[in-house]
């Protein structure tokens, strides 16, 4: 094989999810050899050491003379003997990179994809050709998933052919529990060009796919039906998602106080509660039911040994107040947005006499609110990157992801030219089918210009003095120095200095 070099070995075992562990290097001697042959030996994680049997399997990657590279899987027959059961190769083209994925079966050849795709175009999936492969299509080919055949669809002048995958998704800590499935759907054109693609999760594995006049129709274990249709096939998923991106409500959201459920005296029951739950007066409850002090759950501005009036001071000094009706009953909720310990909402349960956490993100302090159950989470720590993402918080507490982007400044779709070191790109999900999408500068401007809106006139804080009035503290009960309640407009609630 002059035209091929073996890089490395890839030994697994049972068809498990390959996890690469180590990489050692050993050089064939000198004496033996002329050329020197490199191997990378990978063992998976439930393997341990390769063991002889039907289900023992290799992973080799050879070099080839066209620069691009070729992983064969081989079975083990016995100890000595092997025979190939699948190869990957990738090679690099004009513009872009062609991959072709073949099963053998009984000393026949089954094209599983042969396809195009430009690495401009697809940056976000795919990666240039290398021998870590570190491509999508690698990703499919190493995780042992159902291929389907391949479905030619002609409409109009345009002729497509779909390519099928499905991945299995694990569990992050139990590698073994199987947590759902991920379909991937591929459309080439007549070039067998890579024009788009399509995903969907599910949690059942699909059984069949079928062509009907209303497009591809995937079915699953569970009997659900999944219909892809020719539009969402043929539609640019750029102009989709600028289309969907543009239809997001961002209006800010200020729901009013019900004036029928909340009076003088149930305006004072509610703040004083609050006032003891962040006083540390009054435990608080949390999702899993169970009751603890503040001080013991927000640990970047307390801790269970720190004295209450020491960490109310610490709150009064680092958080931003909101008294609203965040969840839409009418009645208020208190919002805190907490630098260390992020955004929380408290609310009062009257009849149980107890303040729950409503809704609370732990540790992250890239929350900040925006309207009545609307977040806006900005995260820049990330190298070059920055991010933004728009989310809804339900009656129930449940946060919804409604869209995200993403400003990239270390993107370099140029890795081949040395004289250009970044570029900017722009980023953009919005859903499981469309996937990260990138767009223009111009499309992105246009995209996130009423998100960007919304966040710079999101509804403004409060003081805690605006919020509870002066108090002074006390272990038994708060003593009111200046207080009166008001219903107004803005957030629903005011509070009127007394004269």
């Amino acid at each position: 094989m002059a035209d091929r070099k073996i890089l490395y070995e890839d030994e697994t075992v049972n068809n498990s999810r390959s996890t690469f562990l180590s990489r050692s290097l050993s050089y064939l001697s000198a004496g033996i050899c002329v050329l020197t042959l490199t191997f990378f030996v990978v063992t998976d994680v439930n393997a341990g050491e390769r063991t002889s049997g039907d289900n023992s399997r290799t992973i080799q990657v050879e070099k080839t003379e066209n620069g691009g590279y070729e992983n064969i899987t081989y079975q083990w027959i016995n100890e000595t003997d092997r025979v190939p059961v699948k190869s990957f190769r990738e090679t690099e083209t004009e513009g872009g990179v062609s991959v072709r994925i073949v099963n053998f079966c009984d000393g026949e050849e089954q094209v599983l994809m042969d396809c195009r795709y430009d690495k401009s175009r697809f940056p976000y999936y795919f990666e240039s050709c290398s021998y870590y492969n570190k491509n999508i299509f690698f990703d499919f080919y190493s995780d042992n998933p159902v291929w389907e055949k391949t479905v030619s669809v002609k409409n109009g002048r345009q002729a497509y052919t779909l390519y099928y995958a499905q991945e299995i998704q694990h569990d992050s800590e139990k590698q073994e529990k199987v947590t759902g499935y991920e379909g991937h759907l591929w459309v080439t054109d007549e070039n067998t060009e890579i024009v788009k693609r399509l995903f969907w999760q599910s949690e059942a594995p699909y059984t069949k796919i079928t062509w009907k006049k209303s497009g591809l129709s995937i079915k699953y274990a569970d009997g659900g039906e999944r219909i892809c249709t020719i539009s969402e096939i043929e539609k640019d998923p750029v102009e989709a998602i600028c289309e969907k991106c543009m239809q997001i409500d961002y209006e800010l959201k200020v729901n009013p106080i019900d004036g029928k459920k909340y009076n003088a005296v149930m305006d004072q029951r509610y703040r004083d509660a609050f006032y003891r739950a962040i006083s540390g007066q009054d435990r608080v409850r949390t999702a899993e039911g169970e009751e603890i002090y503040l001080k013991e759950y927000w640990f970047y501005q307390g801790d269970p040994h720190m004295e209450n009036e020491r960490f109310l001071k610490n709150l009064i000094e680092n958080t931003r107040f909101y008294y609203m009706d965040f969840d839409g009953d009418g009645l208020p909720e208190l919002v805190m947005d907490i630098i260390g310990d992020g955004l929380h909402v408290l609310k009062y349960l009257p009849d149980e006499e107890i303040v729950e956490l409503f809704f609370g993100y732990e540790k992250m302090p890239y929350y900040d609110l925006l309207g009545s159950g609307q977040l806006c989470y900005r995260n820049g720590m990330m190298a070059n990157k920055f991010m933004w993402r728009y989310d809804t918080v339900d009656a129930c507490g449940q946060v919804r992801w409604i869209v995200s982007f993403e400003e990239d400044a270390d993107y370099k779709p140029h890795k081949e030219d040395e004289e250009i070191w970044w570029d900017m790109a722009y980023w953009v999900y919005l859903d499981e089918e469309l996937g990260m999408i990138q767009v223009s500068e111009d499309q992105y401007l246009k995209i996130t210009e009423r998100f960007m809106d919304a966040v710079e006139h999101a509804v403004s804080a409060q003081t805690f003095e605006e919020i509870f009035g002066e108090r002074e503290y006390s272990l038994s009960a708060p003593i009111f120095l200046d207080h009166s309640f008001k219903l107004s407009g803005g957030y629903g609630l005011g509070i009127q200095k007394a004269l």
